[in-house]
């Protein structure tokens, strides 16, 4: 699962080219958000989405991009997926590049 999130992005690239990538990625997150809410949600089909954080994988008082499942009412669950080393590592940078932002 965390390869598919990761290369949606390369994917658009190689079908819409590199100056396309921002809209079109913008694009088809705005319309997983608009289906989950019209379908109430779609259990099992996460959505990558910056989310306050309170305690998930150890961080708060930020907001990050994370899987959630996104129904009617908003999000449902912040699914904490088990990261390895390295990818906790990346995260643990964005979050504290973040956070040195507010």
């Amino acid at each position: 699962m965390i390869e598919y999130v990761r290369d949606i992005p390369y994917d658009i690239i190689s079908l819409r080219g590199e100056a396309e990538t921002s809209r079109w990625v913008t694009g088809q997150g705005v319309a997983r958000l608009t289906q989950a809410i019209l379908a109430d949600g779609v259990k099992g089909d996460p959505i990558a989405l910056s989310t306050p954080l309170d305690g998930e994988y150890g961080f708060t008082d930020v907001s990050l991009s994370v899987p959630v499942e996104f129904g009617r009412d908003g999000i449902d669950d912040i699914l904490e997926w088990e990261l390895s080393e390295r990818e906790y590592s990346g995260f643990l940078s964005a979050y504290e590049s973040v956070k040195s932002d507010l």
